[in-house]
């Protein structure tokens, strides 16, 4: 029996802290639960499998556990036909439940004392004393609140597998009642179906409220409130906030994007955490162009001019170099081929993708806005594949700009398309992005009249 008392220990060590954590339930009660069952004996007993009923009284030790005692009956009849013994067990249970709000399933642990009670033809009874050891899972089907005791009664669900043993002299007195060979210990199942039913009234519902007693004086104490916010200047952060303004729990008013600057009079509301922004709210932008100084490659374009997506003009505008790139007698990048970011296609195929389609709708305006500047369109792959057939695709992925460029309005005779193929990489083809950096398309300005 010691050594069945180790592995229920050990799980009633491992159910502490959930009864410790869920200290705050309210519902403590003891319960009732009779149930039928069904004994699916060790073939080796030479039993058939029989049905019973066990009795179980427990208490709700808290969300986590219950601890129960309990009693199992059954008499199976021997498998030549003749009267079997009655099979008694009692015992203690654990039962554990890791979520018995969301999901009422349990495991359950027993250590039992087992009696098998064989009667002789002339009545007298032979016990047979075993210890046993139980293990299983439950589950409590909920059958609402039921008068008197309120939430709590359910429908209980169980199978169990069961460790009987016998001692030497038992399993000897055992084997010759049964008629079988000597066996110190079976393996059994059973399962079962029956009730869970509260006693008591529900704690929930029979809580008293106390009873609260006026004080004999109010005293109101006036905080300042500069602002007339409602919250007190000693713990408003913004105590000069103007009259009926919507403010947060700081007495602010409301910054959704945390760039200092109230959503009442923010321009740009969506702005990233951390960004540097103006007055407005917005990312500086000098030259009022659209493009934000941080990805302005012409910074100072002259004001209402049609800018490309780099922010510059396509004429007549000063593109910042790259470090080795060279420079005009201004001091601008010389030679300047933009790339369109975004505009990009189906994989191996001149279908522009719909975010391209959308790029070429923001770049078109600024083309149909200069009609004595010729453009080329430039279309680049990287060394994927044979190098004729990504010429080949190169050219329809600069045509398929082209028309579509023409299709948003803009003067078919001011663009040409052409293909370089794998000819002009921009990085080495042996990692993914550098083959992504090279999958391109150009815009260049070749004519200028």
């Amino acid at each position: 029996m010691q050594r069945l008392l180790a592995p229920v220990a050990g799980l009633i060590l491992l159910a502490a802290p959930a009864v410790q954590a869920q200290e705050e339930a309210a519902d403590r009660r003891f319960y009732f639960s009779p149930q039928g069952s069904y004994l699916i004996g060790d073939s080796d007993r030479a039993l058939d499998d029989a049905a019973g009923y066990s009795l179980s009284l427990g208490k709700i030790l808290g969300r986590g556990s219950n601890l129960e005692f309990s009693a199992d009956f059954v008499e199976p009849d021997a498998e030549n036909g003749e009267r079997g013994p009655s099979l008694e067990s009692y015992g203690i249970g654990l039962l554990m439940f890791p979520m018995r709000k969301e999901l009422p399933w349990y495991i359950v642990a027993r250590i039992a004392k087992g009696q098998t009670i064989y009667e002789d033809d002339a009545g007298n009874e032979e016990e047979i004393d075993s210890d046993q050891f139980d293990l299983g899972l439950g589950y409590l089907w909920s059958l609402g609140a039921w008068p008197w005791v309120g939430d709590g009664p359910a429908l209980r669900l169980e199978a169990r597998y069961r460790f009987d043993k016998y001692a030497n002299s038992e399993a000897e007195q055992y084997a010759a009642a049964a008629g079988i060979d000597e066996e110190r210990s079976f393996h059994d199942y059973l399962i079962g179906i029956g009730l869970h039913l509260p006693l008591g009234p529900d704690p929930k519902r029979t809580r008293v409220p106390l009873e609260e007693r006026e004080p004999d004086q109010v005293i109101v104490v006036p905080y300042p409130d500069a602002d007339g916010d409602q919250i007190p200047d000693d713990m408003d952060d913004c105590p000069d906030t103007p009259p009926g303004s919507r403010i947060n729990a700081r007495g602010c008013a409301p910054d959704s994007d945390g760039d200092g600057v109230a959503d009442t009079q923010d321009a740009c509301p969506g702005t990233a955490v951390g960004a540097t922004v103006d007055a407005r709210g917005c990312p500086p932008d000098g030259d009022r162009d659209g493009i934000s100084d941080a990805k302005d490659q012409c910074p100072t374009s002259p004001r209402g001019a049609r800018v490309l997506s780099d922010g510059c003009a396509p004429r007549e505008d000063c593109r910042l170099p790259q470090p080795g790139q060279a420079v005009d007698a201004r001091g601008c990048a010389a030679g300047q081929a933009l790339v369109l970011q975004g505009v990009n296609f189906a994989t191996a195929s001149d279908e522009l993708t719909a975010a391209g389609k959308q790029r070429l709708d923001d770049v078109a305006p600024a083309l149909s806005s200069n009609p004595s500047v010729r453009y080329e369109i430039g279309g680049h792959t990287d060394s994927v594949g044979g190098a004729a057939a990504n010429q080949a695709l190169s050219e329809a992925r600069a045509l398929a700009v082209k028309r579509y460029l023409v299709a948003q309005g803009v003067d078919a005779n001011v663009l040409a398309a052409r293909g370089y193929g794998e000819s002009q990489p921009r990085a080495e083809n042996d990692s993914a992005l550098g083959r992504a950096r090279n999958r391109r398309v150009e815009l260049k300005v070749i004519a200028n009249d």
